[in-house]
């Protein structure tokens, strides 16, 4: 038996360019229908595979029903739906996601939303763009110099952590989790700095060659502790320093102007705290009012390499060994 075609329309030609021509036209006026009466519905096997519904909704299923997605229009300003799976609330599919022209600018902003608690939103005036065949993504900006990601939780101001981890990647875990690279080795590779809305200022830099610039300077702290045991930086005066104590509260200067009260320093202020200093050609052991010089401190030995001769002392030394015990040295005036 031949195949045939249940309804077959066919209309006269189209031959006029004046004239506005039409197929198949519904003309419905609602008064109180179904929300999901339908203007147009195919079922097969008993199931509907296809329905466009009073709101102008598409509504796709599979052959047995068990699937079920559409397309849909939402609001006034043109924005368009992707559904999938029945909402409870409307008895229609529910949004997956949606996408629009931003401001009514197509073609300069458009607007890709997820929906729902977990939305997936890309609505800045750029393009991210996949790459066929080498996982690369490229993100382009409209006029901004900068493409900028900042972490909300959806639908308000709360400020969310960008995470990048390697969890739950299993049997091989990705090695390194971000990686970052240049390629020429006089880029820079990372930039570290303030933002606040308008101007971005660079307080530390990663170069293509692995070498880290940073205008204040370095700390090491312990796991729990929440002031350091050493320093590296720059003082007020641009002064290098190296700070090294135990750590604690009393033990940190905040502003990272200069080692820590109670700190060893070597260079760089010495305020609160003794140093080690250089004065023209002289390398000088300093008090904490940076004036007076200190006491030096240490255990005796013997020189193997001295050389008996006859000293004529004018003055004296003091040297303490380990046990505290005082030895005077006798010094020969220079």
């Amino acid at each position: 038996m031949a195949g045939f075609d249940i309804l077959n329309v066919i209309g006269d030609d189209w031959n006029d360019s004046e004239s506005l021509f039409g197929g198949i036209k519904v003309s419905i006026t609602d008064i109180a229908s179904y929300p999901t009466s339908r203007f147009l519905e195919f079922v097969l096997n008993g199931n509907p595979i296809f329905r466009v519904l009073k709101t102008g909704e598409t509504v796709i299923s599979n052959a047995s029903g068990s699937s079920i997605g559409g397309i849909g229009m939402r609001g006034n300003s043109g924005e368009m739906a992707l559904t999938s799976q029945i909402s409870p609330h409307t008895g229609i599919p529910a949004d997956v996601f949606r996408w629009a022209w931003e401001n009514g600018v197509v073609g300069n902003a458009s607007v890709l939303r997820g929906m729902g608690s977990n939305r997936l939103s890309l609505e800045s005036n750029g393009i991210i763009t996949q790459i066929s065949a080498n996982s690369r993504f490229e993100f382009e900006g409209y006029i901004s110099q900068r493409v900028i990601f900042v972490g909300f939780e959806a639908a308000s101001a709360i400020g969310k952590t960008i995470d990048f981890n390697n969890y739950g990647q299993t049997p091989t875990r990705a090695n390194p989790v971000v990686s970052i690279s240049v390629q020429d080795p006089t880029d820079d590779a990372l930039h570290i700095g303030t933002f606040d809305g308008r101007d971005w200022v660079t307080k530390a830099r990663f170069t293509g060659e692995g070498l880290l610039h940073n205008s204040r300077g370095f700390i090491c702290t312990v796991e729990g502790e929440a002031n350091p045991k050493f320093q590296l930086g720059l003082d007020t005066v641009n002064r290098p320093f190296i700070g090294m104590g135990p750590g604690g509260d009393t033990f940190y200067d905040a502003t990272f102007r200069r080692a820590g009260p109670n700190m060893f320093s070597i260079g760089g202020m010495t305020t609160n705290f003794p140093a080690l200093k250089r004065a023209d050609s002289w390398l000088q052991i300093r008090v904490a009012n940076d004036s007076d010089f200190t006491h030096i401190q240490g255990k005796l030995t013997t020189d193997t390499f001295a050389v008996a001769e006859t000293i004529t002392p004018d003055s004296t030394l003091t040297l303490y060994d380990a046990a505290g015990v005082a030895y005077k040295v006798p010094c020969i005036a220079a």
